[in-house]
């Protein structure tokens, strides 16, 4: 009990502060509870992060602290309203496997007539899910023409350019037929005038050694063109030249050995329904023609037989009282290197005669001893005529008006 006294006697200040417990004792009768203080604990602020200043120094000095500023996208001009497309129909028809060269026209489908454009050359649009396809314009064709009005054209280009055969239905032929220069577009033609002529293209020697096997088997490979036998043969070897990517005066025919000339007519060659020709290009076909006549310059060397052909009697001359025609005022000077030329005659045949005359003697006169080397009649020179470089020598040309040198060919064309 003195205790307890003592605790009620003393000071609450004095002995400590006051526990309150849960627990019921005798001297919590006397002492008042007091209900204990809850607070609202709220967590700590977070103290904020020190706020910096830019500068426009502290931006020149740290690159990785500068603002990436989106680059401003320029504005495309809009196309016209009736170039938009925005229907379903139009996204489906996006591009899918291989891409197609920009500006290309494609045929899809049953919408075969529709022109497809690209749009631009560098943006790119999603076109459907994760696949990309560029942004495209479709134009409506034309109307189609009428039959009044392509017959109308049809009549303004024949008139313009004339009017031309038709082709032939064969797909291995392929000719482009010009006017003919010896007829009119009034007469009639028919398929018996037509002849068909194939060229075997000879490849430079040369560039043979180099030149894939595939390639030289294309150069060299037959090609056959068709012609009216009137017609010049300057539009087959056009055609023939853009076929093998040449220029037209850049390639040289030759038929049964000897030149032929834009200027000349099947005919003219003696050719009937079907002839074979060989191509040349210019360069090659020069240096083999140069070639040769350095060989026939070295047989004509070599010759001691001098075949210089002796003026022909004429009978409206004089004669001696034996009556044989005098020759002593037609007889040529004697013949010398300076006043004399060597050359050579090729007959369409390809048969070949080595002659030296004098420079005064005429082109007749060469034909008529010609056709006595060959065995012929001499009439038939009247038939004959001296052909050089594609051109006809009047017969009563001198042989030193035609400014030969030693070693060239003349060739023989007999008329019709």
């Amino acid at each position: 009990m003195s205790d307890k006294g003592k605790g009620k006697e003393g000071s609450p200040a004095s002995e400590g502060p006051i526990v309150l417990s849960d627990t019921d004792s005798d001297t919590d009768f006397f002492v008042s509870k007091r209900k204990p203080v809850i607070r609202a604990t709220t967590p700590p602020k977070s103290p904020s992060p020190p706020t910096r200043s830019y500068s426009e120094s502290d931006d020149s000095d740290d690159p990785s602290q500068k603002k990436k500023k989106k680059p401003k996208r320029l504005n495309k001009p809009t196309l016209p309203e009736w170039t938009r497309h925005t229907s379903n129909e139009s996204k489906a028809r996006a591009r899918k496997g291989i891409s197609v060269l920009r500006g290309s026209t494609e045929e899809r489908g049953d919408r075969a007539n529709t022109i497809v454009i690209d749009d631009s050359d560098d943006e790119i649009v999603e076109a459907s899910g994760s696949k990309y396809g560029r942004k495209r314009i479709e134009l409506t064709p034309p109307p189609e023409l009428s039959e009044k009005k392509k017959q109308e054209l049809r009549k303004l280009v024949e008139s313009h350019y004339g009017a031309k055969d038709s082709l032939p239905e064969n797909p291995l032929i392929d000719v482009d037929f010009y006017p003919s220069t010896h007829g009119t577009s009034d007469t009639p033609r028919t398929n018996e005038e037509k002849c068909l002529i194939t060229v075997y293209m000879e490849a430079d020697t040369e560039r043979r050694a180099n030149a894939a096997a595939a390639a030289l088997r294309e150069y060299q490979k037959a090609r056959t063109l068709q012609v009216y036998r009137t017609d010049s043969l300057r539009g087959p070897i056009e055609t023939l030249a853009e076929r093998i990517g040449k220029r037209a005066e850049d390639i040289v025919l030759t038929y049964e050995g000897n030149r032929v000339y834009s200027r000349m007519t099947p005919q003219e060659l003696g050719i009937g329904h079907r002839a074979e020709m060989t191509g040349y290009e210019k360069p090659y076909f020069e240096r083999k023609e140069k070639e040769r006549r350095a060989k026939l310059e070295a047989l004509v060397d070599s010759d001691d037989d001098d075949e210089v052909p002796k003026p022909i009697p004429d009978p409206s001359q004089p004669s001696n009282g034996n009556g044989i025609p005098s020759t002593l005022d037609s007889a040529p000077p004697p013949t010398t290197e300076e006043n004399s030329v060597r050359f050579v005659v090729k007959d369409v045949k390809g048969g070949e005669v080595k002659l030296k005359v004098a420079l005064n003697i005429t082109a007749n006169t060469v034909l008529r001893f010609y056709c006595k080397k060959i065995n012929r009649p001499r009439d038939d020179a009247a038939k004959m005529r001296l052909i050089l470089d594609g051109d006809a020598v009047e017969p009563d040309t001198p042989m030193g008006e035609l400014d030969l040198s030693d070693g060239d060919m003349l060739e023989v064309r007999v008329d019709e």
